[in-house]
């Protein structure tokens, strides 16, 4: 089970993608993260947790499996972005997980949670849709705290995504404290 969380086949266009990724990655991006404190930053890139973050954009998914290049993270997509095929091969590959966002099918919250208990991390985006406007973040749905419920109380770490401004910019990321 510890030999997963370390080396698993499901992952291998993720990792091929991070591996052949991570110097464009750093030099177009240049992710800079925000933590409270140390011990929040020393846990956070070493337990598999719950990220629930904002959702300004479609490329928000692939930027932060992108820029979490220590982390081994599945996004939790809508299922209508897996009706179109080189879309949904593109997510299968990058192990998203697609969920129903009017009636949310129990088989979601369970592969969501097996992931966790491999030892990997899930990432979210409770809003439930696209928030184009930058400075509301809108009210959260309750399926991460489910998902936590049913995965042990796996930690949830909330993040703010900052729109860029200007691609002179660097993508930052802020970190907060986790909770349970």
């Amino acid at each position: 089970m510890k030999f997963r969380k370390y080396i698993d086949i499901r992952y291998w266009f993720v990792l091929f993608v991070k591996i052949t990724g991570i110097i464009p990655v750093m030099l177009f991006l240049r992710p800079k993260y925000y933590y409270p404190d140390k011990q929040t930053k020393k846990e956070f890139k070493r337990t598999p947790c719950i990220i629930a973050s904002n959702h300004t954009s479609f490329k928000d998914p692939f930027l932060m499996v992108s820029s979490m290049y220590f982390k081994r993270l599945s996004i939790i997509a809508t299922k209508d972005l897996f009706r179109n095929a080189p879309l949904r091969l593109l997510f299968r590959l990058f192990m998203a997980i697609p969920i129903d966002k009017d009636s949310v099918p129990l088989s979601t919250i369970k592969k969501a949670s097996s992931i966790l208990k491999d030892g990997h991390s899930v990432g979210i985006f409770p809003e439930g849709t696209i928030d184009h406007d930058k400075n509301i973040i809108a009210d959260f749905k309750s399926g991460v705290i489910l998902i936590s419920m049913l995965s042990n109380n796996a930690p949830i770490y909330p993040i703010y995504l900052v729109k860029r401004s200007s691609i002179i910019r660097r993508y930052r990321i802020i970190i907060g404290k986790k909770f349970d």
